[in-house]
């Protein structure tokens, strides 16, 4: 597993990577060289003594942060596995093995304007492999959507026999977008999976082969990678929602005056939404950010965590302004401290004045005064 930092140089986003002989390969020097579809850009720089692999990601983000608190719907599914072809066919273009690419969602980055994923290069790859990419979209899916759940499954599959074919995908899911019944009908596990997995009622039989120590939550599965029972509670939490369909969201909007006022130092991001809205609803609760100037309004902070942005599809509060990037920062909770994370934003996430690194996570209390970009806020 890799351990990343990351870095902002003037304008660009970076995730670093220390080199090692290992990896300072022909591969390597290829993807450094050329600007490859599918592949993050890539750099090496000698920093004190040690050579760190420098991976531009501005304006993207962590594929688990960017599906984390949404559904992967069939059309995104449609687009992921577009990206997957065209890596593979890149790297076949540059003579390149895939099987080097990091798959695990924390450093897979979405570009959140046209949906398009680039993963990182590393030579040697990870142990891992692919599987991680597939449970977490297989976990993440929206289960209402058959077509997304086959797609999804057929994806799993792929990934667990080491046998994906990015052709062979693409194809099978626009088949699947032949399908006008979008009722949840489930895949036939039985092709894969043990038989008698599946009882006649629908549910996992965790009486068969699947058994393990991790009886029926995935946090009970061994430290040491229990991975059947992993999947077997992702396929009872698919099978679970057979018949469910997802609640509408609720939608309360803010008024808001604006102040025209220009600042100086921030670039301008396409423009999106120039209200305060909260996307989601939650608990009773009176923690809140308190909105600083007029053109501020106060964001609840009562159903943690809270992703802050202006992509409405995306995030959980839209905020106003042209220099907030689409998905900008995610305010979260835990063991009863409120946090505060920068999410790769072009203008800066800050704490009472200081500037947060990308992906810095910094605690918030009473009085900080909180500035997503150019919009200041008081946390109450």
């Amino acid at each position: 597993m890799i351990k990343p930092e990351f870095k902002k140089s003037l304008n660009r986003n970076y995730m670093v990577v220390v080199s090692t002989e290992e990896r300072r390969d022909y591969q390597l020097k290829m993807v450094c060289a050329n600007e490859i579809m599918g592949y993050l850009g890539t750099e090496i720089h000698e920093m004190n003594g040690e050579e760190q692999i420098f991976y531009d990601i501005t304006s993207k983000q962590p594929f688990s942060i960017f599906y984390g608190q949404k559904d992967i719907t069939y059309d995104a599914l449609k687009k992921i596995f577009h990206s997957l072809g065209i890596l593979y066919s890149e790297s076949e273009r540059f003579l390149l093995d895939p099987s080097n690419c990091v798959f695990d969602p924390e450093y897979v980055f979405c570009d959140p304007e046209n949906g398009n994923v680039s993963w990182a290069f590393i030579p040697g790859g990870t142990v891992e492999g692919m599987l991680p990419f597939a449970e977490y979209i297989m976990e993440h899916t929206d289960h209402s959507d058959s077509r997304a759940v086959e797609s999804a499954f057929r994806f799993f599959k792929c990934a667990k026999n080491d046998s994906f074919n990015p052709e062979e995908m693409i194809d099978f899911v626009e088949r699947m977008g032949e399908t006008t019944d979008k009722k949840p009908i489930y895949p036939d596990y039985d092709d894969y999976f043990p038989a008698g997995l599946l009882t006649h009622s629908g549910e996992i039989d965790n009486s068969n082969a699947f058994e393990t120590k991790a009886d029926s939550d995935d946090s009970q599965a061994t430290e040491s990678g229990d991975k059947k029972g992993k999947i077997r509670n992702l396929l009872n939490r698919i099978v679970r929602k057979k018949g469910e369909t997802n609640d509408s969201v609720g939608i309360s909007e803010y008024s808001n005056e604006k102040d025209n006022i220009d600042f100086i130092g921030f670039e301008e991001e396409p423009a999106y939404s120039c209200e305060t809205m909260l996307l989601s609803e939650g608990h009773s609760d009176n923690r809140m950010l308190k909105g600083v100037r007029r053109n501020c309004e106060d964001i609840p902070l009562s159903n943690l965590p809270v992703l802050i942005g202006k992509m409405s599809d995306r995030v959980d509060v839209v905020l106003p302004g042209n220099t907030v990037s689409r998905v900008h920062a995610q305010i979260f909770e835990s063991e009863g401290k409120v946090f505060l994370k920068d999410l790769n934003s072009r203008n800066g996430t800050y704490k009472n004045g200081v500037e947060l690194t990308v992906n810095e996570i910094v605690e918030i209390k009473p009085g900080d005064e909180v500035c997503f970009a150019d919009l200041p806020y008081m946390f109450v």
